[in-house]
C-alpha cells in the first residue's frame, strides 16, 4: 500500500523473509484451486487484515486470527473481483449459528449456495443427493454439519472444507 495514487496496483516480485514454509504451500494450493496466483490471495489477504479496526488488527493472535474468520464472505469476494471471475450465479449464507435447510428451501433458490462459517448447519431428511449437488456450492468453516443417512457422506464432504464435526442423523 502506498500514499502514491499512481505506484497504486502496479506489480513487481517480491520476496517475504521469514515466510512459513507450510503456510506458503497451503496458501500456493488455495491459488491453484481457485485459478489464480499467489500474490493475488496475498493481496487480498492482507486488504482484509487491513480493513480491520486498528483495534482488532492490534490485539491478541487468537482475537486476530478471529476477526479473520469472520471476513471470508469479503475475502472470497475481493479474490473473485481481483480476478474478474465475481460469481453472480450463486449466493453466500454466512455468519448463523444454527441453520436448517429443507428440500425447499433448496428447490426455491434458484442460484448455487456456499455456506459459510456456520455453528451448525442441518440439512432435513427429505433432502436427496441431485438436489444437494445441484444446489449446495459449498460449505466453509461450520462446526457441525447434520447431513440425512440417504446422503453419501464423501459426496458431501468434496464440497466441504474445514468442518469440525460431520453427523448422519
Amino acid at each position: 500500500m502506498t500514499d502514491d495514487p499512481q505506484a497504486e496496483g502496479k506489480k513487481k516480485q517480491i520476496s517475504i523473509r521469514g515466510m512459513d514454509e507450510n503456510l506458503y504451500r497451503r496458501i500456493s494450493a488455495m491459488a491453484r484451486e481457485l485459478g489464480v496466483n499467489v500474490g493475488l490471495i496475498v493481496n487480498q489477504a492482507l486488504k482484509t487484515y487491513l480493513s480491520l479496526p486498528p483495534e482488532k488488527r492490534y490485539a491478541h493472535r487468537k482475537e486476530i486470527l478471529r476477526a479473520a474468520v469472520k471476513f471470508p464472505v469479503e475475502f472470497a469476494s475481493g479474490v473473485l473481483e481481483s480476478n474478474g471471475m465475481s460469481d453472480s450465479k450463486s449466493i453466500v449464507i454466512s455468519e448463523i449459528g444454527s441453520l436448517t435447510v429443507s428440500k425447499s428451501d433448496l428447490e426455491n433458490s434458484d442460484k448455487k449456495i456456499s455456506f459459510i462459517n456456520i455453528k451448525r448447519l442441518e440439512f432435513e431428511e427429505d433432502v436427496d443427493e441431485e438436489l444437494f449437488n445441484s444446489k449446495v456450492k459449498s460449505i466453509v468453516y461450520c462446526d457441525e454439519l447434520v447431513i440425512p443417512r440417504s446422503l453419501w457422506k464423501l459426496a458431501i464432504l468434496s464440497k466441504c472444507r474445514r468442518i469440525e464435526k460431520i453427523v448422519k442423523k
